[in-house]
């Protein structure tokens, strides 16, 4: 890994004659030791987030960019159609 690596859960791991406590998010540098020596324990991205909305105190990121909706629409695709409202002249 290059750059950051996030832990994915909170544990404790052995490195090097010691305990190293890790929480889930926290950011590492991805070269230190203890990312190379435990790579199952460590994601090159968050999946997830804190949160104050959801009843389990973290939100899912989703994977990828996000979605964008088309300009135009695809052959066979329908799409909700709002009437004008009517103005008066």
């Amino acid at each position: 890994m290059d750059g950051v690596a996030y832990a994915k859960s909170n544990t404790v791991l052995a490195h090097g004659g010691e305990r190293i406590s890790i929480r889930a998010g926290e950011p590492w540098d991805a070269g230190d030791p203890l990312v190379a020596a435990y790579p199952d324990m460590f994601a090159p991205t968050l999946e997830a987030v804190r949160s104050t909305t959801d009843p389990s105190g973290l939100r899912r990121v989703a994977a990828g960019p996000p979605q964008v909706e088309a300009a135009t629409r695809a052959p066979g695709e329908r799409r909700a159609v709002r009437a004008r409202p009517r103005t008066s002249q």
